[in-house]
């Protein structure tokens, strides 16, 4: 999938986090994890000088890519409602979906950021308050979540992420296979008002181990 970083620099690119909880706990799976190595590959590269064009990007997406992530690291809110929309149009056009999350949703009001980013919530109590907010929302549950507080949250509609859910089988599917972050997802309805999932940072890393 064609992955957008926000910012050319490590302080750009925490900028755009500020006031996220999961960065003032450095607990942040990206900021703190491998995506953060990939972005300081970027930024020592050749790409540090010479940025690539996004519509030259995604013209050279793999032929298999369904959808383009964005926010890989950084809060892609920081892009505003021009680049977003013209993301959405340009991916729209090469039959691409649109997958990303933004932790300030509280304060974003224009239609084009509930249409393109869900709402990343720290925990079960802010889906409600999301979703009343007209936001699609994603929510943080314990690493160590059991498979029938799974099953009662889907009776609600909370879905644990299917990539997830599958590795938990000890299968393999991928968000290029999923897509259901994609707030324009038809998917999203009465049986499908949230997605889950485990936490993956470093805290559920060092607990696991």
């Amino acid at each position: 999938m064609p992955t957008v970083y926000v910012g050319s620099t490590v302080e750009e690119c925490r900028a755009t986090c500020e006031g996220c909880p999961l960065l003032r706990d450095k607990v942040c799976y990206a900021q703190y994890g491998t995506p953060f190595m990939g972005f300081m590959s970027m930024v020592r590269s050749k790409f540090k000088r010479n940025p690539t064009n996004p519509a030259e990007a995604l013209d050279q997406a793999h032929p298999y890519a369904r959808g383009c992530r964005l926010g890989a690291l950084g809060d892609p809110s920081a892009l505003g409602v021009r680049m977003l929309a013209w993301i959405r149009r340009e991916a729209t056009a090469r039959g691409l979906r649109i997958v990303g999350y933004t932790h300030h949703w509280r304060k974003l009001r224009s239609p084009t950021y509930r249409r393109n980013l869900m709402a990343s919530c720290d925990d079960l109590s802010q889906l409600a308050e999301a979703e009343a907010a007209g936001w699609r929302p994603a929510g943080i549950i314990p690493y160590n979540t059991t498979d029938e507080d799974l099953a009662r949250l889907a009776a609600v509609g909370a879905r644990l992420c299917p990539a997830q859910a599958a590795e938990r089988k000890g299968r393999t599917k991928t968000c290029n296979q999923c897509l259901l972050c994609d707030p324009t997802n038809p998917a999203w309805g009465k049986s499908l008002r949230a997605i889950l999932f485990l936490e993956h940072g470093p805290r559920a890393r060092k607990a696991a181990n």
